[in-house]
């Protein structure tokens, strides 16, 4: 997995001194399906939290969204206007160490907004990470009717931050 993300190569390219692509994949799906992967990110994450002296579970996380390329169709695909990218948009929850909590893709056409809720709404499928949040932090395309579904769904405050002018 690893390989993959750091070059950006397909499956059936992996490197000889690999298993066969498909054994990789099939180990890697398995282990998606069954949120091992997820499941390591919350051990790793809980132990950093642990070391720097704070508590398991973040009071204060932060949202945002980054739209990445992608030559790849089909209908996670999609053209961020305002960023002029044609691809798909990472949809990221940390906390205030920032490592990550949550993460969702969309087309890159999806608004901010929208995306949004989608990426709070899986936070309500954990309730583990609803134990001690009290605030997310998150800009400008946030706004509107999601601050007050935080607040009624996950009993949280959804503060907007505006960039600074100059």
């Amino acid at each position: 997995m690893f390989y993959i993300v750091k070059n950006g190569c397909v499956w059936r390219a992996l490197p000889h001194d690999f298993p066969a692509w498909q054994t990789v994949y099939h180990y890697f799906r398995l282990f998606r399906q069954s949120g091992l992967w997820e499941q390591i990110n919350t051990d790793i994450r809980q132990a950093v939290r642990e070391k720097e002296g704070r508590e398991l579970q973040a009071s204060v996380m932060i949202a945002d969204s980054q739209s990445a390329k992608s030559a790849e169709g089909g209908e996670s695909r999609g053209f961020d206007g305002g960023k002029k990218v044609s691809g798909r948009k990472r949809n990221l929850l940390v906390d205030t160490l920032g490592l990550l909590v949550l993460a969702k893709v969309t087309a890159a056409n999806v608004q901010d907004v929208h995306a949004g809720k989608q990426l709070f709404s899986a936070v309500l499928q954990k309730p583990k990470l609803l134990t001690r949040l009290k605030k997310i932090f998150a800009d400008g395309g946030y706004r509107g009717d999601l601050e007050a579904w935080v607040q009624v769904n996950l009993q949280a405050v959804l503060e907007i931050v505006l960039k600074l002018e100059g």
